[in-house]
């Protein structure tokens, strides 16, 4: 399971890079990874407030809120 979440996750970033600002899409994977493991985001100073408050809304929501389905590690 990992190996795929892996290439899926590399697949994911690639598409969202191409589509949206950076910003945007490493808040994505990294919702999706702290979702996955069980953590909250990883988010620093740096990061857009409004994107920060995004990112740990959604994680608080836990995983079946994100995709409706476990993303067991």
């Amino acid at each position: 399971m990992q190996v795929a979440y892996n290439v899926n996750i590399a697949e994911l970033t690639a598409h969202l890079r191409a589509m949206i600002s950076k910003a945007i899409a490493d808040t994505i994977i990294e919702v999706c990874d702290a979702t996955r493991e069980g953590r909250d985001c990883k988010l620093d100073d740096e990061w857009d407030p409004t994107l920060k408050s995004i990112a740990q809304a959604q994680n608080s929501a836990g995983q079946r809120a994100l995709t409706g389905e476990l993303w067991p590690t």
